[in-house]
């Protein structure tokens, strides 16, 4: 049985997905009460990526200036994402040079 939030230790927990052709930042705050917020990057062509969310300085309100900022100082691990395979059926681009 989960205890209620009121009662969990003071956190804070970032996650990071990543797959070939997303990446995914989520990160979750407790401090009394538990307030989670994401960002997720789709690979737009080769070495692009774009997010359609917020920027984490949005949320700075819920999840305090000190974790937004660090999160959004984050780069992306596009190498990683480089070198996991596409979904299978995917088309894939190859680069030349």
């Amino acid at each position: 049985m989960s205890q209620p939030m009121l009662h969990a230790h003071p956190s804070a927990v970032i996650v990071i997905t990543v797959h070939h052709d997303t990446i995914t930042q989520c990160a979750r705050l407790v401090l009394g009460e538990s307030h989670t917020v994401s960002r997720t990057w789709k690979r737009i062509g080769r070495g692009l990526w774009q997010s359609h969310e917020p920027e984490f300085l949005e949320a700075e309100e819920r999840i305090g200036p000190e974790l937004a900022e660090y999160l959004d100082g984050l780069d992306l691990p596009t190498d990683v994402a480089d070198l996991l395979p596409p979904p299978i059926g995917a088309s894939v681009e190859v680069g030349h040079g």
